[in-house]
């Protein structure tokens, strides 16, 4: 790989996919994509560890990251065995009219708890490629949030397929739990100096779910025209034509 001048280099796992299929052939000279999922001798599945020396000499100008963006789907896309809810005694909780007798999980706990599972994951990489990558400007892309349809993720269950019989989890408790989890990656990544890039506009229903246009065949990434989406996005925000 020889990434340089204005280029790019995207590091990141499934959601990278999208935009993998969505470069043209121009831009393939700026921008270049690092599955860590599909390079052992950069990361290490088993033990969570990313080895730099891997990337060799690349010296791009831009880092963008896309790390470990689906914990808020494991936790939320199906109904817990034992059904609950978040929230506060002042603002509520949701979901709040559900049929379902659910276990109140305060807010705070609940964000304890992605918090750490996210420090453990993700966050603790970020030190290691800010001080590898110390003269690119580093930005870390939101991951898409949840569809809204609970046909579709029944249609396209994906690796959730053996949990179904559980049920999908209602939308507004399937957001609560994403928001908190960009929440909370916007927060470390001010705490390592990286900058956090939200969700395109355009990929975002009323709701905050992901626009039907952009879903893909499987409940939890977007398609080749939301990779089309970031790929714009990271252009504009290198300036690169």
């Amino acid at each position: 790989m020889n990434v340089t001048g204005q280029s790019i280099l995207v590091i990141g796992m499934s959601h990278v996919n999208a935009i993998c299929g969505s470069l043209d052939g121009d831009e393939d000279q700026d921008i270049q994509v690092t599955n860590l999922n599909k390079s052992p001798h950069i990361f290490d599945r088993r033990r969570n560890e990313i080895d730099c020396s891997g990337f060799g000499d690349v010296q791009p100008n831009y880092i963008f990251l896309s790390l470990h963006g689906n914990f808020h789907n494991v936790i939320s896309l199906i109904e817990n065995p034992v059904p609950f809810s978040v929230g506060d005694t002042e603002q509520g909780h949701v979901p709040g009219d559900d049929a379902i007798d659910r276990v109140f999980i305060p807010e705070d706990m609940m964000r304890a708890f992605v918090e750490a599972e996210l420090q453990a994951t993700t966050f603790i990489h970020f030190p290691k490629l800010v001080a590898h990558f110390a003269a690119a400007k580093i930005f870390h892309l939101c991951a898409p949030p949840p569809s809204g349809d609970q046909a579709h993720i029944r249609n396209f269950p994906g690796v959730f397929k053996d949990q179904l019989h559980l049920r999908v989890s209602p939308l507004p408790l399937r957001l609560k739990l994403y928001r908190i989890q960009c929440e909370l990656f916007r927060q470390a990544c001010d705490q390592h100096g990286i900058s956090f890039v939200d969700v395109p506009d355009a990929a975002l229903s009323d709701s905050g779910a992901l626009k039907r246009d952009y879903w893909n065949d499987d409940p939890t990434h977007g398609n080749l025209q939301y990779g089309r989406l970031v790929i714009d996005q990271m252009k504009a925000i290198a300036e690169v034509s």
